[in-house]
């Protein structure tokens, strides 16, 4: 008995990268589920511990996009809003709503 259907070399090398590729990205992954699990319990550990979770004035000076910004800190519900009056000597310009 003979064999017509041509050679398997080129199929066997696909295959031999396919399952490295497979195994490479299960290896990807797992170290993504990893991290994503190390995540979880960060945010449940400063979930339970709500009084550490705050942000400080020296927080906020350190990020550069409030660098030339006036910021005010308010504690407020998540959704609130803070009603802000025209400025008297219309010194500050508006640049868009207030988030809380």
């Amino acid at each position: 008995m003979r064999w017509l259907g041509g050679q398997f070399s080129g199929h066997v090398n696909n295959r031999l990268n396919l399952i490295r590729e497979n195994e490479d990205l299960d290896a990807e992954e797992s170290a993504l589920d990893r991290s994503y699990q190390l995540v979880k319990e960060e945010l449940l550990q400063l979930h339970a511990n709500r009084q550490l979770a705050y942000v400080t004035a020296s927080d906020l000076r350190h990020v550069r996009v409030y660098e030339d910004q006036t910021i005010i800190a308010a504690k407020a519900p998540y959704g609130g809003t803070l009603p802000v009056p025209q400025s008297i000597t219309n010194s500050a310009q508006s640049k868009g709503p207030v988030m809380l």
